[in-house]
């Protein structure tokens, strides 16, 4: 399994936990992962907006 494989597993795992600052730790470290690739980080931004509107992350989404 890649890095990345596994951090998705990871946040998503967190995710349905219901421990959103894990599942955001684990969405930023992709989307760090991901710059290279414009579509996958995207679609990463796009997964971490969830979490910053559950968590009121506002400086977050709008960061």
């Amino acid at each position: 399994m890649s890095l990345r494989s596994a951090r998705w597993v990871a946040a998503s795992s967190a995710g349905n936990q219901a421990d959103f600052p894990k599942a955001f730790s684990h969405l930023e470290r992709l989307q760090n992962l991901s710059q290279r690739f414009a579509f996958a980080h995207a679609a990463r931004h796009l997964c971490m907006l969830p979490h910053g509107w559950r968590t009121h992350g506002t400086c977050e989404v709008f960061r």
